[in-house]
């Protein structure tokens, strides 16, 4: 696990951890059971209500840690790379 968590950047890691925490927070609220796509995507929704576009593009940055995290790739997910870049 080490060597994975040293992906991330130093100089950013608390930004990422947070905003994987942030997520995390409101994966367990909203009781999923799995990460996909769709659930990604209302995420992304919900943060557009108070954030602009580069914000969300960075929000989606740093969600990269649930490939660490979870073992999950977001990049495939094109609707919510859609969303965050045309919000």
């Amino acid at each position: 696990m080490l060597a994975i968590e040293s992906l991330l950047p130093a100089k950013s890691k608390e930004k990422y951890e947070n905003a994987y925490r942030q997520f995390d927070d409101w994966y367990k609220e909203k009781q999923m059971k799995e990460i996909k796509e769709e659930m990604l995507l209302a995420y992304f929704q919900q943060k557009s209500k108070a954030y602009k576009s580069s914000t969300l593009w960075s929000i989606y940055s740093m969600m990269r840690t649930l490939f660490v995290k979870k073992n999950i790739c977001i990049k495939k997910f094109v609707s919510v790379i859609e969303h965050v870049q045309f919000k």
